[in-house]
C-alpha cells in the first residue's frame, strides 16, 4: 500500500491506458459516425456562407430593352435598400394596373344582357331573335345588321338588279314614247337605244353607288350563324355561350378592318377591299392541349402559375389555361400589297388578337372589275390570316353556363359570403 502512494501518479495513468484499451473493443461506429455528420454539417454550412459571402450580385434589370445585368458596385446600404423597396411597389402597382388593363381592354358585352349564364326562357328566346336578324340577310338579299353596323358592303343581287331595270324600262315606255295620229310609235329606234342604256348603267350605278358607301365588300357567305339557335326552339344555354364567343371574335375582326379602313374616302383606296370569309369554328372553339384544358377555380391566381406553351398547338404556343382560353379563326380578305403589315398591327391594337400565319395571292384587278369589284389601280392580294384571340377566364368565367365550366374542367365559383345581420338601432 505505501508503494501505491509513493507510485500514484504512475498508477492513475495506467489505469487510463487500461481503460482506453478496454474501450478500444467496445463498438463506437454510431458516436465517429455522429462526429463525422456533425463535421460535414459544419463543412456544408461554411461553404454556403463562403458563397454568399463570395458571390458575383447584379443590379436589377429594370428595363424591357436590357437583357445583361450590371454588376452591384457596392453591397447595398439600408437607404438603397428603402428605394429597391419602393422600386419593388410601383412594379407590383404597375403590374396591377397592366393586368385591368388588359382585362379591360379584353372585356366584352353579352349580346343579350340575361342571356348569360343562367338566361330564363325569355331571355334564350330574346337571345334567338336578336342573334338571327343580326346575322342572316334579308329575303331580297339586304344585308345582315351586324356587317350593316361596319359599313359592309354586299355585291346587290341579279334579281334585284333586274328589277330596277325593268322598272325604269317601263317608265321610258311610258314618259318617251312618241306616237303619231294612227298611234304608231315614230321613235322606236330611241326607245331601243334608251333601254339599251339602262340595261347596262342600272348595274354599274349600284355598283358604283356600293362603293361609294361601303367601307369593304363582304360575301353572303362572309360570316357563319351559329347552330342551335335559328328555329321556333328555345337555344341551349351552352349554345348560347359559343354564339356569343363566336359573335365577339366577329365583332373584333369586323371592327379591325373598319379601323385598318378609316380614314378611305371611297373603297377603291381602302386598305382591306373585300372580306371573303371569316371562319371560327363553333366546335372545340377553346385550344386546348392534349384534349384538356386547364381548370381554374380562380381565374385571378392563375396569374401566379406558369402559362404552358404548346408548340404543337399552334407556332405561338398559346394554349387554354387558367388564366385565358385561346381560339383559332381564318380570315380571307383582299387586301392591297403593300397595306399587308398595317392590317397585321391593326388586328392586334388593343386587341388580344395575333396573326400568326400568313399567304398572299397577287389578284387580278381587272378582272375584279369586270365582276363589279372596284379595287383601284394599286396591286391587290388575296390573303389568307391564320390568327388566335384570347379571352381573359376573369370575365368570362362568371359568364359561362354550368355545363360549359364542366366541360373545360372549371369548378364552380365559390358561394357568396353570408353577411351576419347587424342589431337593429335601438
Amino acid at each position: 500500500m505505501e508503494l501505491i502512494k509513493k507510485n500514484i501518479i504512475s498508477v492513475i495513468y495506467a489505469f487510463v491506458a487500461i481503460l482506453a484499451i478496454v474501450a478500444s473493443f467496445f463498438p463506437l461506429g454510431g458516436y465517429i459516425g455522429e462526429l463525422q455528420k456533425s463535421l460535414d454539417d459544419s463543412k456544408s454550412k461554411y461553404s454556403t456562407l463562403e458563397s454568399l459571402t463570395t458571390k458575383q450580385r447584379n443590379l436589377p434589370i429594370l428595363s424591357l430593352d436590357e437583357t445583361t445585368p450590371l454588376p452591384l458596385g457596392m453591397f447595398p446600404s439600408q437607404d438603397v435598400i428603402d428605394k429597391a423597396g419602393k422600386v419593388v411597389k410601383e412594379v407590383a402597382i404597375q403590374s396591377i394596373k397592366m393586368r385591368d388593363a388588359a382585362v379591360g381592354m379584353n372585356k366584352r358585352t353579352r349580346l343579350v344582357a340575361g342571356s348569360l349564364p343562367n338566361p330564363g326562357a325569355r331571355d334564350e328566346i330574346a337571345f334567338r331573335d336578336t342573334y338571327i336578324p343580326l346575322m342572316t340577310f334579308g329575303p331580297n338579299g339586304e344585308i345582315s345588321k351586324l356587317l350593316a353596323e361596319y359599313r359592309a358592303g354586299i355585291m346587290p343581287p341579279k334579281a334585284l338588279i333586274d328589277k330596277e331595270v325593268l322598272e325604269r324600262q317601263n317608265e321610258i315606255h311610258q314618259t318617251k314614247t312618241q306616237r303619231d295620229f294612227r298611234g304608231q310609235i315614230i321613235n322606236q329606234q330611241e326607245i331601243n337605244e334608251l333601254i339599251a342604256q339602262v340595261a347596262a348603267e342600272v348595274p354599274a350605278e349600284r355598283r358604283r353607288k356600293l362603293a361609294s358607301e361601303s367601307s369593304f365588300y363582304v360575301d353572303a357567305t362572309t360570316l357563319d350563324v351559329a347552330p342551335g339557335i335559328a328555329g321556333t326552339a328555345r337555344p341551349r344555354p351552352e349554345s348560347i355561350w359559343w354564339a356569343q364567343v363566336v359573335l365577339w371574335i366577329q365583332r373584333d375582326v369586323l371592327a379591325a378592318i373598319t379601323e385598318a379602313n378609316k380614314g378611305s374616302n371611297e373603297l377603291s383606296v381602302a386598305p382591306v377591299k373585300r372580306l371573303r370569309k371569316l371562319t371560327v369554328p363553333f366546335i372545340n372553339t377553346f385550344v386546348a392541349a392534349g384534349g384538356q384544358t386547364a381548370a381554374a377555380s380562380d381565374p385571378a391566381a392563375a396569374a401566379d402559375v406558369a402559362v404552358p406553351k404548346v408548340v404543337q398547338a399552334s407556332p405561338t404556343g398559346r394554349v387554354s389555361n387558367g388564366m385565358y382560353d385561346v381560339v383559332h379563326f381564318r380570315i380571307e380578305a383582299d387586301v392591297e400589297v403593300e397595306r399587308i403589315p398595317h392590317l397585321l398591327r391593326t388586328l392586334s391594337h388593343n386587341r388580344l388578337m395575333t396573326a400568326f400565319h400568313v399567304e398572299a395571292k397577287a389578284i387580278d384587278a381587272t378582272e375584279a372589275q369586270l365582276s363589279g369589284y372596284f379595287y383601284g389601280d394599286k396591286p391587290v392580294a388575296a390573303v389568307t390570316l391564320q390568327c388566335e384571340a384570347l379571352l381573359l377566364r376573369s370575365w368570362t368565367v362568371p359568364l359561362m353556363p354550368k355545363l360549359v365550366r364542366q366541360q373545360l374542367q372549371i369548378p364552380d365559383p365559390p358561394p357568396p359570403a353570408v353577411t351576419a345581420p347587424t342589431a337593429a338601432a335601438q
